[in-house]
């Protein structure tokens, strides 16, 4: 059946809902947006960062699939390279056999619109669009997953991604004090036995992330293969300053304006499947001098805490966070957030160890 790709136009509004509403009768729960213009990043003039809309019809004009490419300003091994985020791909094939090549056609027409492409997030590596990606000869690679607790009772109380055995053991030791005291110590521990920083570092938090950012540019991307060019401008793009959820952490220090910067966030759950109730801390995205990471976690930690998070989180790729997050005693646990990247983005930059991706640079930086 002849399927053609192409932009979502207004016109299309109405097929995308009975696409949406195929999709919840076989059980879907993800919905393409029934608006044909970005919400996030509108493709205006000027703007660095831009999300388009593609649907697939067939040959009576119904819409059997859709995808959303994000197209962003990379730095890749010293070039700055415009590389897509290949976000949403839904296609009726996963409800109606009849349609089942419509996910490869929307792949293939992505692939011919920028060939550097990348997935992040997609519920882990064993779901089926990043298996399908495998196949097609991406790079997938599992985003490690920190976590660190800093209020015990809430945490074994609250706590719901582990067995009914534990769970209730979990319950039993925050009733009794136990989980809190237990909680302070180890941070207690951790902050005696924590990397001392070597620096004289100062700390501030920012309304928006000014030019200063950029000031000390090369620096902060040294040993860094790939990542999304984070300058002050697609910043403000990317996380804007009206939204009240996230904090700007600045690190200053005497070597540079600014030696690293990050964004954080605090939610406050309801009834989340993996941690109930919790106040959740998240370190989302950031950039720092090479050994200044450690001390940027410390005051991410030392800000999350002060705001009551019972659980902070982070999902990072790059070798030198990894490391400062386990110098800053966060455990790694088992991650639901997945990495794939096209042949031709993966042969760029092949050293996975120096990629910088973070929550920030998903479909949306606090969904967990």
């Amino acid at each position: 059946m002849t399927l053609v790709v192409r932009p979502y136009l207004a016109h299309d509004i109405e097929g995308v809902r009975a696409f949406n509403r195929r999709l919840a009768i076989g059980g879907i729960e993800f919905q393409f947006p029934e608006t044909h213009i970005s919400r996030d990043f509108p493709p205006l003039q000027g703007r660095l960062i831009s999300q388009e809309h593609f649907v697939a019809v067939d040959e009576t004009g119904a819409v059997r699939g859709a995808y959303i490419l994000k197209t962003e300003p990379f730095w890749i091994e010293g070039r700055e390279q415009l590389v897509c985020n290949f976000q949403l791909p839904l296609s009726e094939g996963i409800v109606d056999k009849k349609w089942a090549m419509a996910g490869v056609r929307l792949l293939t027409d992505a692939l011919k619109r920028n060939p550097l492409l990348y997935c992040l997030g997609m519920g882990g590596t064993a779901r089926a669009l990043p298996q399908m990606l495998a196949r097609f000869g991406w790079d997938l690679l599992e985003v490690p997953f920190y976590f660190r607790v800093l209020r015990g009772t809430n945490f074994a109380r609250e706590l719901r991604a582990v067995g009914a055995p534990t769970a209730t053991a979990l319950r039993l030791a925050g009733r009794l004090g136990l989980a809190s005291v237990g909680t302070k110590g180890w941070n207690l521990w951790s902050r005696i036995r924590a990397p001392s920083p070597s620096r004289r570092s100062d700390v501030e938090i920012v309304e928006e992330y000014s030019s200063e950012v950029d000031a000390n540019r090369i620096a902060l991307l040294k040993n860094i293969s790939c990542a999304a060019v984070r300058s002050s401008a697609t910043l403000a793009e990317r996380f804007l300053k009206a939204d009240k959820r996230f904090l700007r952490v600045v690190l200053r220090g005497p070597h540079a304006p600014v030696e690293g910067w990050a964004l954080v966030g605090l939610s406050q759950l309801k009834n989340h499947k993996q941690f109930g109730d919790m106040r959740l801390g998240s370190i989302i995205d950031g950039m720092a001098s090479e050994g200044a990471e450690a001390a940027l976690i410390q005051e991410c930690l030392r800000v999350l805490g002060e705001m009551g998070a019972d659980l902070v989180v982070s999902n990072q790729t790059h070798r030198h966070w990894c490391t400062a997050l386990e110098d800053n005693f966060f455990v790694s646990g088992p991650s639901n957030f997945a990495l794939a990247r096209s042949p031709q983005l993966a042969a760029l930059a092949p050293d996975s160890s120096r990629l910088h991706f973070t929550r920030g640079d998903g479909d949306g930086p606090i969904n967990l």
